[in-house]
């Protein structure tokens, strides 16, 4: 079983046009009960209809596969 939490705040909302601040928060048990949990932090900023950044922080505690790390993410997209 997996579960996922989420919230998300809209900068459009605070007249900061474009930018998003998103975090969640996975959890998953494996069938010995063993556990995953995952947070994620996202921070996106649409300059205009075609590009678009976003940061992402990931914090991965795995009990399941025994594989726990953190990363950080950059991309910058572009719509062609």
């Amino acid at each position: 079983k997996a579960y996922r939490y989420g919230i998300e705040l809209d900068g459009n909302s605070y007249n900061i046009n474009g930018l998003k601040l998103m975090f969640s928060y996975l959890i998953a048990k494996g069938e010995d009960e063993k556990s995953l949990n995952e947070v994620d932090i996202t921070v996106s900023y649409l300059l205009d209809a075609d590009l678009s950044f976003d940061l992402i922080y990931s914090n991965v505690t795995d009990k399941i596969n025994i594989n726990s790390f953190e990363n950080m993410r950059f991309f910058i997209n572009y719509n062609f």
